[in-house]
């Protein structure tokens, strides 16, 4: 049987077709079935259920076959596949795939000097920004950007009750923890005593299939720790490593800067710029989501400090 004929067969049933509706005008549905006189409604929407069955059927592949990322998906028992073990057998990578220390110093570079330029959009207050609302105590805002990535960056500051040092060691170690929940993090490789490449996995909160497969980020991170010699940051953004295989929906993460700046006696104003790439959802849920979750984020941050002062003080 064609597509086609199997749909005809399965679409009244699967998406329930012609049943008879339990309202005033039931008796007269009935007796217009009854009649076999269906209006030009129902032929219409029995063509679309057939119509698109017959597609779901055609692509079923595509449409239904579980991802290789998705969690409990594994090679079959037998090992690697013919394929992988011919690619195996091509030869060398190129440099470009081999993450040397040319290429890492490169990319080292190009961090340094996107990250100048998220400095100085951290500190232009008003120009090209608009105001978003946000939680209290967190002053939010984006800007579209015209370098041909749809996606908005994000800024938001909020002031946290913890040292310049303290809060940078925090989020150089353990920033990941309010994004979601973690599953895995580790320095892949120490470029320098202020860079290095750095993984980190987190899982999806839900449960079956209706859950998100983990969320991967592979970063290039550098950071400033001497208040000698200039503001404190970290800055990071998405970068390829031979040893880091995908475990997950890798985030494109374009751009991503902390800013710490004193604002008092053991006070910090932390300043954080983002334009991350999710994976999989649209440019409207990035619009209306990002700029919630990384207000939120920042409140994590700062009650995270609160929580070890309470906990000391009861002590």
């Amino acid at each position: 049987m064609t597509p086609t004929n199997v749909a005809v067969c399965l679409a009244p049933s699967l998406f329930h077709l012609n049943t008879l509706k339990r309202d005033a005008n039931a008796a007269r549905s009935h007796r217009k079935y009854s009649l076999g006189c269906p209006n030009q409604r129902d032929l219409s929407e029995n063509l679309a259920a057939t119509q698109g069955l017959a597609n779901m059927i055609t692509e079923a592949q595509r449409l239904f076959q579980l991802p290789e990322f998705w969690p409990g998906r594994c090679l079959s028992p037998a090992g690697p596949t013919e394929d992988s073990l011919s690619e195996e057998g091509r030869g060398p990578v190129s440099s470009s795939q081999s993450g040397g220390e040319e290429e890492q110093e490169e990319r080292r570079n190009k961090l340094q000097q996107s990250t100048q330029l998220l400095l100085k959009e951290a500190r232009e207050k008003s120009r090209g920004w608009e105001s978003h609302p946000a939680p209290e105590h967190v002053d939010l805002a984006f800007k579209k950007m015209d370098d041909g990535c749809p996606l908005w960056m994000w800024r938001g500051s909020v002031e946290v009750d913890a040292p310049q040092k303290e809060l940078l060691h925090r989020l150089l170690r353990e920033h990941q923890l309010w994004e979601g929940s973690l599953r895995q993090a580790t320095v892949v490789q120490t470029l320098s005593k202020d860079a290095e490449v750095y993984h980190y996995l987190l899982q999806s909160q839900g449960h079956g299939l209706d859950s998100r497969p983990p969320q991967e980020h592979l970063l290039l991170r550098t950071w400033q720790s001497d208040l000698t010699s200039g503001p404190l940051y970290l800055s990071s953004v998405s970068t390829e490593h031979p040893e880091v295989l995908v475990e997950g929906v890798r985030a494109q993460v374009h751009s991503c800067l902390y800013l710490l700046e004193p604002s008092g006696a053991r006070k910090t104003r932390l300043t954080h710029l983002c334009r991350t790439d999710t994976r999989g959802r649209s440019q409207q849920w990035h619009s209306r989501v990002s700029g919630h979750l990384l207000a939120s984020a920042l409140l994590a941050v700062r009650d995270s400090f609160r929580a070890a002062d309470y906990k000391e003080t009861k002590i």
